[in-house]
């Protein structure tokens, strides 16, 4: 009977220690998250100064260290715990043999954690930055950490990337970025006077005080840079703001449009010219119409 007591007291005292080492494990996550937050926030106020990609990669490593420490102190409180009940002595003596089977079974994940170590310290893109990956997915990256990367494409899709499948990657908000207009004209108009008239348009977007800050420089007419089947197509490139080019070309060209009707400069569409002829007899001699479509 006394051994039953003193079996039901040791369990107890268990019991209530792994509470403890739960509640102190809870307490250490959320000081350690609050702890990464507060330097972040400090480092992004001394930050604010500082190039976008600065700022993205103190957000970006600040989310990193949040998750990383949790799961460490989740670690540890767990074995904590496993330790008022069995001795855990072997088991960590034998942990390097079940790191090595842990190993070889979840290969994939050691790839995607290295990878993702490495998109990390080499800065190749953070949270918020658009960018492309393996030519197949593009969108912004709203979450990255170890593992995997998370990007919202232009649908509202939200697609899940291992760490590991990223091979190839198109950031196109690093720093700056470009968008390409390409006016297209009629053969008629004279390609001077319509470089002009986009070059106008250029100093009369640059002059909009919205529309000024996101432009980095005067928008550039490179001139012809196409003939096509109806139309000659002239380029103009627009150097950005990060994450700003697709709203400074929509404005862009919604300005050309009202200066082409302004300046009564034609903007072609395809179209077929259809010639009818009168000259063709039939087998009796009869003048037939025919068409010619071109």
């Amino acid at each position: 009977m006394e051994q039953v007591q003193l079996v039901a007291l040791a369990i107890s005292k268990a019991i209530i220690a792994s509470l403890v080492i739960v509640g102190w494990t809870v307490v250490a996550q959320r000081l350690w998250r609050s702890a990464i937050q507060r330097i972040a926030n400090r480092a992004l106020a001394q930050a604010e100064n500082l190039p976008r990609e600065r700022q993205l990669k103190i957000q970006t490593l600040a989310s990193v260290s949040r998750a990383t420490g949790a799961i460490l102190l989740g670690l540890v409180g767990g074995l904590m715990v496993l330790s008022q009940f069995i001795d855990i002595s072997p088991l960590l003596a034998g942990a390097g043999v079940i790191g090595l089977a842990i190993g070889l079974g979840a290969q994939s994940l050691i790839r995607d954690v290295i990878s993702g170590f490495f998109i990390l310290l080499e800065n190749h893109f953070g949270v918020g930055d658009v960018i492309r990956v393996n030519d197949q997915y593009a969108g912004a990256v709203e979450h990255l950490d170890l593992r995997r990367t998370v990007l919202r494409n232009l649908d509202g899709w939200v697609v899940t990337i291992p760490n590991g499948e990223i091979r190839v990657v198109a950031n196109m908000t690093k720093e700056w970025s470009r968008t390409v207009v390409d006016v297209g004209v009629a053969y008629k108009e004279d390609v001077d006077r319509v470089v002009g008239v986009l070059q106008e348009v250029g100093d009369e977007l640059l002059a909009q005080p919205d529309a000024a800050p996101l432009l980095l420089e005067r928008p550039h007419v490179l001139g012809v840079e196409a003939l096509g089947e109806y139309q000659v197509t002239i380029r103009v490139l627009l150097k950005t703001q990060p994450t700003k080019q697709w709203e400074v070309g929509r404005r862009y060209r919604a300005l050309v449009k009202r200066a082409f009707e302004r300046e009564g400069i034609e903007i072609p569409f395809p179209h077929h010219v259809v010639i009818a002829r009168s000259d063709v007899t039939s087998a009796d001699g009869r003048p037939v119409a025919s068409k010619i479509g071109l």
